[in-house]
């Protein structure tokens, strides 16, 4: 996940402000670092203790996780995203996503994060180092519905890149960025059954 992506950007034992999710904050502790969420942060007090502050999908984030962040990142905290997608899809249209968040620490920090989730190179070393020297790549398959993620992910590992039109790109859409499509589905299940039956 993007967030496992991020968290492999903190060393063990580092102090981390968490402005995410529990997902967050669990692969941030997974790696051996320290996790603080940023609504225990109080005040404003102790901002300048940490090294690193990990920005992601936070359904809860108000104004004093901003400041927090703020104040961290103004302190010296390396400033880390999941990722950046302003929004995602749902059932009742598309959502803030990690990156409307992002976008508004990015603003008040003035500070470029560095970008954990696909298509940025933090992801693609995770990648590389769950599967193994033996991974390869050509028979592999990024499944998503975002070609300026998804898409440009895949062409980055060397993998083929399936459309799913279920989700960002819907069925008739052009995907968001130019990027070679081996398949070309309506959702998910239709993936697997053009794989199944190749």
């Amino acid at each position: 996940t993007s967030a496992q992506a991020a968290a492999h950007l903190v060393a063990p034992g580092e102090r981390v402000l968490v402005c995410g999710g529990e997902g967050v904050v669990e692969a941030v502790l997974a790696r051996g670092a320290e996790a603080v969420a940023s609504s225990s942060v109080g005040d404003g007090s102790g901002y300048g203790g940490f090294d690193a502050v990990v920005v992601g999908l936070h359904r809860h984030f108000d104004y004093a996780g901003l400041q927090a962040a703020n104040a961290a990142i103004r302190a010296g905290a390396r400033f880390i995203a999941t990722n950046d997608d302003v929004t995602f899809p749902t059932p009742d249209g598309p959502t803030p996503g990690a990156g409307a968040i992002v976008a508004a620490v990015r603003a008040v920090s003035e500070t470029e994060p560095v970008i954990a989730g696909k298509p940025h190179a933090p992801m693609a070393a995770l990648v590389a180092e769950r599967c193994g020297p033996d991974f390869g790549a050509e028979q592999a398959i990024v499944v998503g519905d975002r070609g300026s993620t998804d898409g440009e992910f895949a062409a980055s590992i060397g993998c083929r890149f399936a459309l799913v039109r279920s989700g960002v790109t819907l069925p008739g859409g052009e995907p968001d960025a130019p990027v070679p499509v081996a398949i070309d589905a309506d959702d998910l299940a239709a993936v697997t059954r053009i794989i199944l039956d190749g």
